[in-house]
């Protein structure tokens, strides 16, 4: 029997592997403390990276802030500062480059406009029209001696948007003004396809075809614009632009006079059509045919220096050897200058430093400017023709 006050502790049920003697607990809390104290060592670092990140992160924004009411306050170069140094601190952070890119298109500072909008195709390559409307600006705003960038980015931009009628269009005409017509007629092509109903896009691509003797895209496509708009004249008009480059006694090329007599019954007004209808009939040998529809293309605005050429032969076909002579003369002058033009602008974009090339441009320019004021007063001449013989019973009308 066990005395009520002893000091022996009493028995007591408890699972096996528990100690309860002093030393035993005293042991647990030790470990208890080494795990405690192993876990804060790994605690530590990563409430301090996380603190860290709270305090950059904040950093970064205050300074895009900053940066947005200095430029509020009209100090722009602050506003650039304070953008940069967020830039220092979150190369990363897409809010930049776009603060910094904006800043930089509203100052005209293309190069530095690149740079920005670029990175941030990098960090947001899924954002629309980014790229195209930097590209469209720089061909706005860039110099042959940019050419190189700027369609860079104009191919970058469809490359991220292949689907952006604007991205592929404003990369086609980049590789225009780079020279490279084939890479821009594909970029054409496929924006011409996403958006059919579209017709100067569709004219641009046609045109641009032409231009790099491309007769059987030009008239696959121009066909194309007759049948979805039958009765737009333009159309028929470079359908048969298009037929004359073919073999002369091809299906294609004895298509054309009916393409321009649609063309003229659908609009009297359509130079083109003029034109080309009296060089055919130049080309023919008959200049009586051909000589009304060449005044008319005259009279309706069309300067092109091989009009000067056609009026002198179809005014020498029809017994008027000076107006040949002066017409013939005409030419001469003004597609010299047209040549000397184009070649130096070709040395400008090799030399884009030169300023010597600049002048001599410019003044080749002017010349010509000065020089195509004949086409006004053949104009104003015809039409006094015009205007007298209409007023004489026994005159006859031009066209």
């Amino acid at each position: 029997m066990t005395s009520r006050f002893s000091t022996q502790e009493p028995q007591t049920d408890r699972p096996s592997g528990i100690e309860s003697s002093p030393q035993a607990i005293n042991g647990k809390r030790s470990r208890y403390r080494l795990a405690l104290l192993a876990l804060l060592l790994v605690l530590l670092p990563v409430s301090w990276l996380a603190g860290s990140r709270v305090q950059h992160s904040l950093q970064v924004s205050n300074a895009l802030d900053q940066g947005a009411r200095l430029l509020e306050a009209g100090e722009s170069r602050e506003a650039e500062q304070a953008w940069l140094e967020a830039a220092r601190l979150a190369p990363d952070n897409p809010n930049v480059y776009r603060a910094l890119g904006a800043l930089y298109r509203a100052q005209g500072r293309v190069p530095e406009e690149r740079v920005a909008y670029n990175r941030l195709a990098d960090l947001s390559p899924q954002e629309p029209h980014l790229l195209c409307t930097l590209a469209a600006e720089e061909l706005r705003l860039s110099s042959q001696g940019m050419y190189e960038a700027t369609a860079r980015d104009a191919v970058r931009a469809a490359q991220l948007e292949p689907q952006c009628v604007r991205a592929l269009t404003v990369a086609g005409e980049a590789c225009i003004r780079k020279g490279d017509q084939k890479q821009a007629i594909a970029y054409l092509r496929r924006a011409v396809r996403l958006k059919p109903e579209d017709v100067p896009l569709t004219l641009h691509l046609i045109n641009t075809m032409l231009q790099s003797n491309d007769a059987v895209g030009a008239l696959e496509v121009a066909r194309g614009l007759t049948r979805r708009y039958p009765g737009y004249a333009q159309g028929y008009a470079l359908v048969a632009v298009a037929a004359g480059a073919f073999p002369r006694n091809s299906p294609e090329a004895q298509s054309a006079e009916g393409a321009l007599l649609t063309a003229l019954r659908l609009d009297p007004t359509n130079a083109l059509a003029h034109f080309r209808l009296g060089q055919s009939y130049n080309i023919a040998g008959d200049g009586r045919r051909a000589l009304p529809h060449l005044e008319a293309a005259l009279l309706l605005h069309d300067d092109r220096s091989a009009l000067l050429f056609q009026l002198s032969q179809a005014y020498a076909a029809n017994g008027r050897p000076a107006d040949a002579a002066r017409a013939l003369d005409d030419f001469h002058r003004i597609s010299a200058l047209e040549n000397a033009i184009s070649a130096l602008e070709k040395q400008q974009s090799l030399d884009t430093a030169n300023v010597n090339l600049d002048r001599r441009l410019a003044a080749a320019r002017a010349a010509l400017a000065r020089e195509q004021r004949c086409y006004e007063a053949r104009r104003a001449a015809l039409l006094k023709r015009s205007l007298h013989s209409v007023s004489q019973p026994s005159g006859g009308n031009l066209t």
